[in-house]
């Protein structure tokens, strides 16, 4: 009986010792999935918003970039607005950058700011496109999306018609910050804004066409 026991003992432990296979833990499968470099290819707009790394303020971007679909960036363009520096926006250029995609669809953009500095930024793609950004570069902690462009459509007469448009935000012009809102109609006709309808607040607003400044109406 004495035996019976030792052994039963004996036994207990091996299964043990197997189940728990140390304090190691195990390692991520590889990612899996049909995305990679060539997923982004063309030209993307994208839009962010967030705060600024250091003082805490507002910051957005909106712009343009160009892919090559083999890991290389050509060329970008955004406006930047930052409450914290009292400025209207700013054109920031990118004169190229890299990216990587893993299988999964997540991957990681490096963007080269002309005379200087990167927006570093990770993203994830739904499909080929559209997807996520977030960026990561302790500058600014700001986050937003990416979508496919149709170049073809870059140009004034593609801008014609009847539009409404709806604006809201916080506003920091006084002592303490507000919520505004602007809801309007504009008419174009291929060349410039005809006629302009907002509320009563006659705020100045800058419209933001493809990355590409358009007309200004108050």
């Amino acid at each position: 009986m004495r035996r019976l026991a030792l052994l039963a003992i004996s036994l207990c432990g091996a299964l043990l010792a197997a189940c728990g296979g140390g304090n190691s833990n195990p390692a991520p499968p590889p990612p899996s999935g049909n995305f990679s470099n060539a997923s982004l290819s063309g030209h993307y707009a994208f839009a962010m918003s967030g705060a600024d790394g250091v003082t805490g303020a507002y910051t957005a971007r909106v712009g343009s970039i160009v892919a090559d679909g083999a890991g290389r960036i050509t060329s970008g363009l955004e406006d930047v607005v930052n409450l914290g520096t009292g400025s209207p926006a700013s054109q920031v250029s990118f004169s190229g950058g890299t990216y990587q995609i893993l299988s999964n669809g997540r991957g990681v953009m490096g963007l080269n700011v002309t005379g200087g500095g990167t927006l570093q930024l990770s993203f994830c793609l739904k499909s080929s496109s559209q997807g996520f950004l977030v960026q990561t570069d302790g500058n600014a902690s700001t986050s937003g999306n990416l979508s496919l462009q149709t170049p073809g459509e870059f140009s004034a007469n593609s801008l014609a018609g009847k539009y409404v448009f709806d604006f809201s935000g916080v506003s920091f012009a006084g002592s303490t910050p507000s919520i505004i809102s602007t809801v309007g109609q504009f008419s174009a006709d291929g060349n410039e804004l005809r006629t302009w309808h907002h509320n009563p607040q006659r705020q100045r607003l800058r419209l933001l066409y493809c990355g590409q400044h358009t007309d200004q109406r108050p």
